[in-house]
């Protein structure tokens, strides 16, 4: 049963997750990274805590702490019942079953949380949205976009996604984007607009096969590089 949903959802992932849908090696962690349309995950701030370079941008990040846990609370509130509604869509060996889903999903929002409170000016969270980033030209090595582009077809415009990705690859020298199916577990018409588009860039794209295989379907990444002049 596909999810209907009429607004992004907040819906908090980990490090690990992290490493997986992108297929990040130890080099990879090394680069200066953007994380785009983060949300409440806790990439960063584990990230952070490694020594490694990651600045996340997200509209989220205009709210007051105590918003963005309310936004959390009402996203889970809707989704989780969905999800144990129609278990039978995902498969249950990175978590166990829906109860240590939630709660590590929780455990992950705590994470990013409690790390946003105490983060001040510290720079790592930008309030910024797509299509429209505030960066300079190529300020990354590598842009990370999770959960939202591809997935919320349904109320994400063609021209919305092309954009996007666009600006991704302006600011930064590779980009990955996961995954590669929407909320209705189908491949949306806006992929292959998107790879159309792509081919009349400077770059080279692939998809790759990720080892993440939660969402039935959806083990699949975007991986574009802008080519060597």
């Amino acid at each position: 049963m596909p999810f209907l949903l009429d607004h992004v959802l907040i819906w908090s992932r980990s490090f690990d997750e992290y490493q997986k849908i992108f297929s990040l090696t130890i080099d990879d962690l090394g680069k200066k990274i953007l994380g785009c349309a983060d949300g409440a995950a806790s990439f960063n701030v584990t990230a952070t805590s490694l020594g490694f370079d990651v600045t996340s941008c997200d509209p989220l990040y205009g709210l007051e702490p105590k918003d963005i846990a309310n936004k959390i609370r009402t996203s889970c509130e809707l989704i989780y019942p969905k999800i144990v509604s129609c278990a039978d869509d995902f498969n249950w060996s990175y978590f166990k079953d829906p109860q240590e889903l939630k709660a590590k999903r929780l455990l992950a929002s705590k994470t990013f949380l409690d790390d946003f409170s105490k983060s001040g000016d510290s720079g790592r969270y930008i309030n910024a949205k797509l299509p429209r980033l505030l960066f300079k030209d190529n300020s990354f090595d590598l842009a990370l976009c999770g959960n939202f582009l591809f997935l919320y077809s349904e109320i994400l415009s063609t021209d919305f996604h092309i954009n996007s990705v666009f600006e991704l690859i302006r600011v930064a020298k590779e980009v990955r984007i996961f995954p590669l199916i929407g909320n209705d577990r189908k491949t949306p018409i806006q992929l292959k607009q998107v790879l159309k588009a792509l081919d009349k860039l400077p770059v080279e794209y692939r998809i790759v096969k990720v080892n993440y295989h939660f969402t039935k379907g959806a083990d699949q990444m975007l991986q574009i590089k802008k080519r060597l002049r």
